[in-house]
């Protein structure tokens, strides 16, 4: 991985990371909609960055992707990915690996009508080209909303990563591949009972979401589990029912995994958090926002740590989403935490009212590059890609004032590690404080604090030679008072 040695001020970072320029991405003879960008570690980024989008033209609707290019800041090299008189929708992306070959690739899903119903077609790329569709799912039935697993902090064992939930007809089911291919049913519905717009995510346990409606009446969340050693699901739980629910993503924040999705409080469209240790529980939900007035939509975000001035870690969190007031659109674009206080980070007016918008990486210039790109209309009338690009530090970042304690688990540093790391964490109040290691099957293999301590930050080495650990991939979580999170590191010998 890149080493930086640039040291930033903090003013000098915050003036470089709140600049504003708005960049027109496409100008095609279609309506370009629907940007997406792929699935990526950010400390194993792909240099070959590059994000997707629907094409619009006549009747038919195709799958293209843009490259980005650090140098010069710009989109380059459209690439057609699907060339048909059909529609072609919705691009799912992921990176993945291949153990046989042992290498990197990137799998394309998206919706298709190509054989007269909706099918989940594919593309890989190994290189460079994207290789000839095929079909993944493939029967006289619809098949749609394919998403594929997220991995929380703390899943209990390796998970094949080519999993995934779809719909067909008005059930879930859940697609598996990798010596086989294989499906299993996770919600079953029926003519009344209709299941859709599933998640799924690995963390403690296998948790599967969905969309239920009954009768056609108003939508809301259930969900699923199924532990290390069980071999059929749990029953269906009910997540949140008090008002119309769509939209169920997971991610990780602050808080830990969490499933954000999208509800209809008083009219108004809100984005709303759940962290996934609250599932089965009343307690209350975060909102995005606190401005009632406000409608918000399509949250994006990124979790990645950077290393401090002060020899910690902090975990930064650039993001995106859309927000409608007083029948404006528009997209708003920011570092960190912000979107909690309703900060202004960038608001961007777009004219399209139903605008799609995403963020992602794509690349290294110094520091680590995001863009928020969305949809707009030109001057031709034509809806066109529009992007604003931020600078996200990567290191050597200035903490001005004494900050408020709080409970929080750094990111370890140096990750990955051979065969010591440093891990640190700071407490609010004065307790019982444990921090263990576990292994990737949730066996405890070292303990590095069983003890009382009192409110402040602090560090611990954790030295793997001691403890005669393999290389692969290790967990370490702590647990003060009611605070509980877990974190991932990856031992590499």
């Amino acid at each position: 991985m890149k080493t930086f040695s640039i040291i930033l001020s903090y003013l000098l970072f915050q003036n470089v990371f709140c600049q504003t320029v708005v960049k027109q991405i496409t100008n095609f003879d279609f309506n370009s909609r629907n940007p997406v960008f792929i699935t990526s570690d950010v400390h194993n980024f792909d240099p070959n960055a590059e994000f997707f989008f629907e094409g619009e033209k006549d009747t038919s609707v195709n799958i293209y992707s843009l490259k980005y290019d650090v140098s010069v800041d710009s989109f380059y090299q459209l690439t057609q990915i699907t060339s048909n008189n059909y529609i072609n929708k919705k691009p799912v992306e992921k990176y993945l690996y291949d153990y046989g070959l042992k290498i990197d690739y990137k799998l394309l899903l998206w919706e298709t009508n190509q054989n007269g119903n909706w099918d989940i077609a594919y593309s890989t790329n190994r290189g460079n080209e994207w290789l000839e569709t095929k079909f993944l799912v493939d029967s006289v039935e619809d098949e749609l909303d394919p998403s594929f697993i997220f991995q929380g902090w703390f899943y209990y064992h390796y998970q094949n990563p080519f999993q995934l939930v779809f719909s067909r007809g008005n059930s879930i089911f859940l697609f598996s591949k990798d010596s086989v291919q294989r499906e299993e049913l996770v919600f079953r519905g029926n003519d009344t009972i209709k299941y859709s717009d599933p998640a799924l995510c690995v963390y403690d346990s296998l948790y599967a979401v969905a969309v239920r409606s009954i009768n056609s009446g108003d939508p809301y969340l259930v969900y699923k589990t199924k532990g290390e050693n069980d071999t059929t699901w749990s029953e269906i739980k009910e997540l949140f029912k008090r008002a119309p629910a769509i939209k169920p993503i997971f991610m990780d924040l602050e808080y830990g995994t969490v499933l954000t999705f999208e509800v209809l409080f008083n009219g108004k469209q809100k984005v709303v958090i759940k962290k996934i240790e609250d599932f089965g529980t009343n307690n209350p939900l975060m909102e995005l926002l606190n401005d009632q007035s406000l409608e918000t939509s399509d949250f994006n975000t990124y979790e990645y740590p950077i290393v401090t001035k002060r020899s910690d870690y902090d975990l930064f969190y650039p993001y995106s989403f859309r927000y409608v007031k007083n029948d404006s659109t528009f997209i708003r674009s920011g570092p960190f935490y912000s979107w909690k206080q309703g900060s202004n980070g960038g608001d961007f007016y777009t004219k399209v009212h139903d605008s799609k918008s995403s963020l992602g990486f794509v690349g290294w210039d110094y520091d680590l590059i995001t863009y928020t790109i969305w949809e707009d209309s030109s001057k031709d009338g034509r809806i066109n890609l529009y992007g604003i690009k931020r600078i996200n530090p990567s290191g050597d970042v200035n903490n001005p004032g004494k900050k408020k304690l709080s409970y929080k688990l750094f990111q370890n540093y140096p990750n990955p590690f051979n065969p010591t790391t440093k891990i640190g964490f700071q407490i609010a109040n004065p307790g019982f404080v444990s921090l263990k290691i576990y292994d990737i099957l949730g066996r405890e293999v070292a303990t590095l604090i069983h003890e009382e301590k009192q409110a402040g930050e602090y560090e611990v080495n954790f030295d793997a030679g001691k403890f005669n650990l393999p290389s692969g991939i290790y967990f370490y979580r702590l647990r003060a008072g009611a605070f509980l999170q877990t974190k991932k590191l990856i031992l590499i010998k």
